[in-house]
């Protein structure tokens, strides 16, 4: 005679994104480096200093930020700063690697990962994403993954492209008028927007404690 099985239930616990925020981790801080031959040479730029990337000028277009120096370690940058629509490559080689930044201003610029490995970024207190901006672009989702824990909200709202995870730890997040995601994206904020002409890609929107608005055109894959 056959039976019904009983029905099982499973019962998932998510975790808390406060609580399960990792620490971050310690390192020395990038040495400076400039382009150009000599300080009088009209080519001559100080690139990073004293703790700062500096793509905001013509000289450092391009420039190719190397991990690869020493192994297992973590940089550390005051800040990271593209505008102009300038690019920055930042070689991982083979390996992950991780860096620590305070303010990750990306005003308007284009962030390129060269290598196979994985890169870990953990910004600590200001993290900007300005009009047209994009991160790891067309590049391997699992290859990005960017921690913030500052408390002002995150605001995509201006064509970004983000090929990448996102955890914040409180901050509310905003992603609008065009701009796409790609990738998983948690926080532990209060708000979250997905609005005006966005379309994301994403494994996971994870915000327990948000309220969650989406409006206009705004769109959501899974994959």
């Amino acid at each position: 005679v056959y039976k019904t099985p009983t029905k099982m239930e499973k019962t998932y616990v998510l975790p808390d994104p406060i609580k399960s925020f990792p620490a971050y981790p310690t390192g020395e801080q990038y040495p400076n480096q400039h382009v150009g031959t000599t300080e009088e040479n009209w080519t001559y730029f100080d690139v990073v200093l004293n703790g700062d990337v500096r793509i905001n000028d013509y000289r450092a277009d391009n420039y190719t930020l190397d991990l690869t120096k020493q192994n297992d370690k973590v940089y550390t940058f005051n800040n990271i700063t593209l505008d102009s629509n300038y690019t920055l490559n930042i070689n991982v080689g083979n390996q992950d690697r991780s860096i620590v930044v305070n303010n990750f201003n990306l005003i308007n610029g284009h962030i390129v990962l060269n290598g196979t490995g994985k890169l870990t970024v953990y910004v600590v207190s200001k993290y900007t994403m300005g009009s047209s901006s994009t991160f790891n672009n067309n590049g391997q989702v699992n290859r990005l993954s960017v921690y913030y824990q500052g408390s002002q909200p995150l605001v995509f709202s201006g064509g970004q492209r983000v090929f990448g995870s996102l955890y914040a730890k409180t901050a509310d997040i905003s992603i609008t008028a065009g701009s796409g995601f790609w990738g998983a994206i948690i926080t532990g904020g209060s708000h979250f927007t997905v609005d005006g002409g966005t379309s994301s890609v994403t494994q996971l929107f994870y915000a327990p404690n948000a309220v969650f608005n989406m409006a206009g055109s705004g769109k959501i894959y899974g994959k």
